[in-house]
């Protein structure tokens, strides 16, 4: 909560910044405040309430803009409110956390499946420090100082990566909106230099995850056995629906909306999937399967459940949960012999990617076969974490 007294020019002179932004208001002019950032800039900011909802506009940078010119400015936006005008949308540029709001109404118009996550990372990082700054006004260093903190005080390593192209995706949208002049992070190369991960779980590492998803609690177990058995991604499986799922079919329709690929994908449910799925209980409140509060949220805890299931498992390597994936395609083809196209169709890939333009004609769900890998999977997964077979392939039924 922001502290309150009477701003004077001294109090003003003897703020200083601190590890994070702080904000004093003005008990002389209601809703008028200053903010001191950590890089030591401060601005000044006025909450005022047309039509009795709260907004939030900047006033401009303090010292360029004085205690007294910021109080003028106060007095002459709230005549307007008065006047029964929000000032914000005659005159102001929208700050940043404006911004992304509306950048997540276009996004969610246009179906793009990837904002909701776009918009906790800029909460997380970004906001809390440049949410009140009107967007015109962030510079390029503002930006680079910032990514420079996730990496070198906090520790991010990728994550700092996708901050920056949260950030840019914002600036674009504002430049085609008119909300800007000038895009500030044109050409700015990335802080953090990935590697693409090149660990892949052996038949034997999936056995053992399999056997750690038994000892983590709730229904994160049942949601990593999921992953084992479809080599679907974690998201699509921490916020599956019951709507989705056909239990007398024996199949999932993962929708285009969940698919990375914007694509529908039915996806064949083993006798081992069905077992799981049939043993979760149904929430009262909602359709999702994996949830903790009555199905209206599904799963989203995975950074915490890789951290048990690593603790657990005690491999060898040094694994995410991503790697499930990666580890269950190469079990398929060298375990059980299935072909890479086959392979390719039980992940979901694009058939363009996969056989190229003749994909343009081939229509073919292929859904018996899909079936049947993924069948021979369960059991071999089931019976190499149980220790009963030593084998390494399972015989398959001719089609």
């Amino acid at each position: 909560m922001p502290s309150s007294r009477r701003l004077t020019e001294k109090f003003l002179r003897s703020l200083k910044p601190k590890s994070k932004a702080y904000e004093v208001t003005d008990e002389v002019l209601r809703g008028m405040s200053i903010r001191a950032w950590p890089s030591g800039r401060m601005t000044w900011s006025l909450r005022y309430y047309p039509g009795g909802k709260e907004r939030r506009m900047s006033l401009g940078e303090y010292p360029i803009l004085s205690l007294a010119g910021a109080r003028d400015r106060t007095l002459t936006i709230k005549r307007q409110v008065s006047a029964g005008e929000d000032p914000r949308r005659k005159n102001m540029k929208i700050t940043l956390s404006e911004a992304v709001e509306r950048w997540a109404v276009d996004q969610k118009a246009r179906n793009r499946r990837s904002w909701p996550e776009i918009v906790r990372i800029l909460r997380l990082h970004i906001l809390p420090e440049l949410g009140d700054v009107v967007l015109d006004d962030i510079t390029r260093a503002d930006v680079r100082r910032l990514l420079e903190q996730l990496r070198d005080r906090k520790g991010l390593t990728a994550q700092v990566n996708r901050v920056q192209a949260a950030m840019s995706g914002i600036f674009t949208w504002a430049l085609d909106a008119g909300e800007v002049e000038m895009h500030p992070m044109t050409r700015m190369r990335p802080l953090v230099q990935e590697r693409s991960r090149d660990v892949v779980l052996s038949l034997g590492h999936l056995a053992r995850i399999w056997q750690a998803a038994d000892e983590v609690p709730s229904l994160a177990g049942p949601a990593v056995k999921l992953l084992l058995l479809t080599a679907a991604r974690r998201e699509e499986v921490g916020q599956m629906r019951w709507s989705e799922a056909n239990l007398e079919q024996a199949i999932w329709h993962l929708p285009a909306a969940r698919h990375k690929g914007k694509r529908g994908l039915i996806i064949p449910l083993s006798t081992t999937a069905m077992d799981i799925l049939k043993e979760i209980p149904r929430g009262v409140r909602g359709d999702h399967v994996f949830s903790s509060d009555g199905g209206t949220k599904g799963f989203a805890g995975w950074k915490r459940l890789a951290g048990s299931l690593r603790k657990s498992a005690g491999l060898d390597v040094d694994w995410i949960i991503h790697d499930i994936r990666r580890g269950v395609a190469t079990a398929l083809g060298e375990q059980l012999h299935a072909s890479e196209e086959l392979v390719g169709q039980i992940l979901g890939h694009s058939k363009l990617s996969r056989i190229g333009i003749t994909a343009a004609y081939d229509k073919a769900e292929r859904l018996d076969a899909r079936g049947e890998m993924l069948e021979a999977w369960a059991r071999l997964l089931v019976e190499t974490a149980g220790g009963t077979v030593e084998c390494n392939v399972v015989p398959i039924r001719a089609r």
